[in-house]
């Protein structure tokens, strides 16, 4: 199979998903990168690594957005839901609270 317009590389991952020989091209530089990490085999280990050092690096800020205080013991937590009706929260759900176990699900 010939794809003179690689674009993404979504032809070529499926030709080779049904075993198929294909011949790839782009004008653009970009577009050959992009199907050549499709295409790559990927490191299981190395994906979950990389997945780790993200986390690491955003889930503080990202949970920061989602502070609230326990209504038991008025500490900060992170809620897991919040419901919204005409535009406001009308309640605010959390799995446990690390401190003293409430819970509203």
């Amino acid at each position: 199979m010939f794809d003179p317009f690689a674009s993404s590389g979504v032809v070529v991952v499926e030709a080779l998903k049904q075993r198929r020989r294909v011949i790839v091209c782009d004008l653009l530089p970009i577009a050959t990168e992009i199907t050549r990490l499709a295409i790559e085999p990927a490191s299981e280990t190395r994906l979950l690594n990389a997945f780790k050092r993200f986390e690491e690096k955003v889930k503080p800020k990202i949970e920061r957005l989602y502070k609230t205080k326990c209504r038991n013991c008025d500490k900060d937590i992170v809620f897991t839901c919040a419901i919204w009706q005409n535009g406001e929260i009308t309640e605010i759900r959390y799995q446990n609270c690390p401190h003293c176990g409430d819970r509203r699900a």
